[in-house]
């Protein structure tokens, strides 16, 4: 009689459902890789993160594909930067039937204008904002509490988890923060100018006390003139760069 309670024993075993996960990972959108990696610092464990533009994209000119749609229609969370750096994410959102939170890690940071910037003095002639904002660590730290909290609102069960993470991750940037700074300080400020393809650097310039200069503007869409290109160089020489 053991033997056969045994086996009707190890049937059950067999047959009785597995237990469900406590809490499934949240399935989280992120427009790009800097605040995909940013969601799993986050997030751990808790979360499973796609990024629209892969590691080798560019923002600026993306493309969608039918199979973000779908990511997207998935998810629960879609994370961007906003300041207009996805100028397709709308017409995403709206095609996919997307119905879940849209949060803007830009919102409440007081952004750069692009009037006054390049090589002639004009910058954008739109007024538009400078839409890279993460090129400042403090930045940085703004993004992360805004994920913290978007993450404890869909899963109040493990908030404290989030925002554990958060404060270890916080800390990380701080200390980058503090070690950027004091690399600064090892180079002289008339030596602190950087030539770069594409005008991005704005808030790392405002934060640390570079100087760049670049032949394309705030977005990557449109190529530089000769004309733009001859004064860049001629910049460049007049300054030593």
């Amino acid at each position: 009689m053991s033997f056969i309670r045994t086996v009707l024993w190890i049937g059950l075993i067999l047959l009785w459902p597995a237990a469900a996960p406590a809490h499934p990972p949240l399935r989280v959108v992120a427009s790009f890789t800097i605040l995909a990696d940013m969601v799993r610092q986050v997030g751990g464990d808790a979360v499973t993160v796609n990024s629209l533009v892969g590691p080798d994209g560019d923002a600026h000119v993306y493309e969608p594909a039918p199979m973000d749609a779908q990511a997207l229609l998935a998810a629960d969370l879609c994370v961007i930067n906003g300041l207009g750096f996805e100028g397709w994410i709308e017409r995403l959102v709206k095609a996919s039937g997307f119905k879940g939170q849209v949060v803007t890690l830009s919102e409440g940071i007081s952004p750069l204008s692009m009037i006054g910037r390049g090589q002639d003095g004009q910058g954008d002639p739109t007024g538009r904002a400078d839409p890279h904002a993460w090129h400042d660590v403090a930045n940085v730290r703004i993004y992360v509490a805004r994920i913290t909290e978007a993450l404890a609102r869909l899963s109040p069960e493990q908030a404290a988890t989030f925002r554990a993470h958060a404060a270890r991750y916080d800390g990380q940037l701080a200390e980058l923060d503090r070690w950027v700074r004091a690399q600064m300080e090892t180079i002289p400020v008339a030596r602190r100018t950087v030539i770069t393809s594409h005008d991005a650097f704005g808030y790392f310039a405002r934060a640390y006390g570079v100087t760049f200069l670049a032949p394309m503007g705030v977005s990557t869409e449109a190529e530089p003139s000769a004309q733009e290109m001859a004064q860049l160089i001629g910049q460049a020489r007049r300054e030593g760069v």
